[in-house]
């Protein structure tokens, strides 16, 4: 499982190369964002970050579109 997803984030990448030598920023941009990882230790530093610079963050406990639309409708988005 893993390498599949190691090879689908390479492969996202070398598309998005190609979109941006094609001058296609929007589809590179789409591209590139499919190849990065973020691991739970990088969103805890994050965290800790916004913590100490005190900036209200919210966590979504399953998927962040529907805690966003959530958010939207209680007007805190």
């Amino acid at each position: 499982m893993l390498s599949f997803v190691i090879r689908n984030r390479r492969e996202a990448r070398e598309k998005a190369e190609e979109f941006l030598r094609q001058g296609n920023g929007m589809m590179a941009q789409r591209k590139f964002s499919e190849a990065v990882d973020i691991t739970p230790e990088m969103a805890f530093e994050f965290i800790q970050v916004l913590k100490q610079i005190k900036v209200e963050y919210y966590v979504a406990p399953y998927e962040a579109d529907a805690q966003l639309a959530y958010m939207y409708k209680t007007g805190r988005a």
